[in-house]
């Protein structure tokens, strides 16, 4: 890995006179107090928590190349009543993604490795990217405590971009390992995937596409399970913003997954809204309604976000899986100085085949005070319930308080 980041580094910073390069340098500090932490039934546990974090993000942009680098590392010291003061660290996390941008194609790289506790994993907000839940594939067993470590690799490649005809190609792979839990149902699990589609430019406002994901994977050293999902889009540019109509399928051993759908999207004044809905046809012909919504709104003062996801899987180890997400955030400035956010997240995951269904909702609020350019203390609370079909719902609350020093550098 070490080889490849020196190979990556190199091209970015050697070119980066014709776009910009940027660092940063973050530590903060943040006291805690937590109740029922581990998520457990009747859980009345009370854990004060140390948790000094030290963070590095680089960035290195050319005209064709863009080059990002970020490092983590967290130290905690907990005391939990009833019990003896204990210091181990926190979560370590390593991120490498790499772009190149040509006039007739594109390749983008990405690896990501992190290691963390499991207890301090299941707030929704923490899977939030680009305004929406971006869940882990079991995030509904996510209770108790113990070390986590995933590997995640993806790569994508378009070829032909200035043709009517156009081709891409990807790969992803995920690894995780458990450590020390004290749930059973955290097993270590292996996933690969790769993807070809082609492109096609009907006309000047018309694209279709189609191809082929393929998908393999392994939990708890079990039997490896493969998928592969056909898939075809139409899309439709309008002046306002896109229609597309969408249709998959995924053979298996007991039948065929099909699923339909039709998507609208549309540019706002200082915003954007997009919609989809379809159905499933599942392989043991139960028939899923799906569909989601994304918000989002610039303001004066802030932002605000919303995002909705009820889908049906179709990747190996996962198909015919059905999740729902919601996602709301809402950011703005008090005063110059004083900024408060509000997030709070729903996701509901139903396996296939069972009657197991997992519900995890948290709601959270934070106020934070820039007193210097490069110095901020921000105030947090949260909430989190989780209740599972098989056993008794748990919940649990927090208090934080963080002071955040950055030491930022561009040129």
């Amino acid at each position: 890995m070490l080889i490849m980041a020196g190979a990556l580094i190199a091209p970015g910073v050697a070119t980066a006179q014709d776009g910009g390069v940027s660092a940063s340098l973050v530590l903060s500090e943040r006291l805690e107090a937590a109740r029922n932490q581990a998520l457990t039934p009747d859980g009345e546990d009370v854990t004060l928590q140390s948790i000094t974090t030290l963070g590095y993000s680089f960035l290195s942009e050319t005209r064709t190349q863009s080059l990002a680098f970020d490092l983590g590392l967290g130290l905690n010291g907990s005391l939990i009543s009833d019990g003896d003061p204990t210091f181990s660290l926190g979560e370590r996390s390593l991120s490498l993604d790499y772009g190149l941008q040509g006039a007739t194609s594109s390749l983008d790289v990405s690896f990501g490795a992190t290691q963390s506790d499991v207890a301090f994993l299941r707030p929704l907000s923490d899977f939030i990217e680009d305004g929406g839940l971006v869940l882990p594939e079991d995030f509904d067993d996510l209770t108790g405590s113990g070390t986590r470590t995933d590997l995640d690799f993806g790569a994508r490649m378009t070829l032909r971009d200035d043709a009517p005809f156009g081709i891409t190609l990807s790969a992803d792979a995920s690894d995780v390992r458990y450590r020390d839990t004290t749930d059973p149902e955290l097993v270590d699990s292996t996933r690969l995937g790769f993807g070809l589609s082609g492109r096609f430019d009907i006309g000047p406002a018309i694209v279709a596409t189609a191809g082929l994901r393929y998908s393999t994977s392994e939990e708890g050293g079990g039997a490896q399970s493969d998928s592969i999902t056909y898939r075809a889009d139409v899309t439709l540019a309008e002046p306002r913003g896109d229609l597309g109509f969408g249709l998959s399928l995924t053979p298996s051993g007991n039948g065929t997954q099909i699923g339909v759908d039709l998507s609208r999207s549309f540019d706002l004044p200082g915003g954007s809204l997009g919609g989809q809905i379809g159905v499933t046809l599942t392989s043991d012909e139960a028939q899923i309604l799906t569909g989601g919504l994304d918000y989002a709104l610039d303001l004066p003062l802030g932002e605000i976000a919303a995002s909705l996801d009820h889908s049906v899987a179709t990747d190996a180890g996962q198909t015919g899986d059905v999740t729902t997400s919601l996602s709301l955030l809402a950011r703005t400035a008090l005063t110059p100085d004083i900024n408060a956010s509000l997030n709070a997240g729903y996701a509901r995951y139903e396996e296939a085949g069972t009657d197991v269904v997992t519900s995890i909702a948290d709601l959270g609020a934070t106020v934070s005070y820039a007193f210097a350019p490069d110095w901020s203390l921000s105030a947090g609370a949260s909430y989190i319930l989780r209740d599972p079909s098989d056993t008794e719902a748990a919940a649990a609350q927090s208090l934080s308080l963080t002071l955040t020093r950055s030491f930022d550098m561009r040129r």
